[in-house]
């Protein structure tokens, strides 16, 4: 797959400079994406329920009501 960037003329010169562009290029952006997913990652930390099951009046079928119920609990 080929990719089209717009590069400032200062970081083109110094690629440009290089054996490799290309594969330096590519190794760069492999690593940040790898850093960016593994950020993203670590961001998702969902709560842990330890109970004996839905609180009583809770109807699963009722959006409303258990959006009602996760604003209370102020859940985002």
């Amino acid at each position: 797959m080929q990719i089209t960037l717009s590069l400032p003329q200062e970081v083109v010169i110094q690629l440009q400079q290089l054996p490799n562009p290309d594969k330096f290029v590519s190794e760069v952006v492999r690593k940040v994406l790898s850093q960016r997913n593994r950020e993203i990652k670590k961001q998702r930390v969902l709560p842990v329920f330890h109970g004996d099951g839905l609180q009583p009046g809770v109807d699963l079928n009722n959006a409303r009501q258990l959006q009602a119920r996760m604003d209370e609990d102020g859940f985002a």
